[in-house]
């Protein structure tokens, strides 16, 4: 059900969502977070390309076993927007993330955005959040066509998020104060020392 929680795009009315891959209106409670009834869909709400709808949620269904963590979840629905949504929590790393992408095949045409958060709080509480506008692209009306183009694109985001995570520690590196690395310890005594006498002098003048 957590395609249902997270997507506006099955909602029918409040808290009801259509299940097109079961062929099913279900309803969710929000609090208890789970699916509390079922009913068959209408068939008019199964679209015009019902099959290539098909196709497609089985295909995208491979791509999120194949590239995601597991627990991935994805839907299609008959205007062919496929929703894709994976989470990641490492408790004992500190850190969690969430992958949420909407692409939109129409007119022979693929589009779509990717949103991405990462929460670190290992020694402090750093949140980063990113969105990537994916540009319409040509693709064929064929399942794994259009499963290709959002990996690519996918796959394209994941390296712009790469490069820019390195560019952002070469500038963390280069604000560090660079000081000399004696390997001695400090003398506090001395350091204690040289304070007195430099107030001693103060009071002098």
């Amino acid at each position: 059900g957590d395609v249902y929680k997270r997507q506006v795009y099955g909602m029918v009315q409040e808290n009801v969502y259509m299940d097109p891959r079961n062929a099913q209106m279900v309803t969710v409670d929000p609090i208890g977070q789970e699916i509390t009834a079922a009913e068959p869909m209408d068939e008019s709400m199964l679209g015009a390309q019902a099959d290539l709808r098909a196709g497609l949620d089985q295909a995208v269904q491979q791509y999120c076993t194949d590239s995601f963590a597991e627990g991935a979840a994805s839907a299609v629905y008959p205007d062919l927007t496929v929703c894709i949504s994976s989470s990641i929590y490492a408790p004992n790393k500190a850190w969690s993330g969430r992958w949420q992408s909407v692409y939109k095949f129409e007119n022979g045409h693929l589009s779509g955005t990717v949103d991405v958060s990462i929460h670190y709080y290992e020694f402090g509480n750093t949140m980063k959040t990113t969105s990537f506008n994916v540009p319409a692209r040509e693709v064929p009306a064929d399942p794994q066509e259009i499963v290709d183009a959002i990996r690519n694109s996918d796959l394209e985001y994941h390296k712009m998020c790469t490069q820019d995570a390195v560019e952002l520690k070469q500038q963390f590196t280069s604000l560090r104060r660079q000081l000399p690395i004696t390997k001695a310890k400090l003398d506090w005594a001395k350091l204690q020392n040289e304070c007195k006498v430099k107030g001693e002098l103060a009071g002098l003048l």
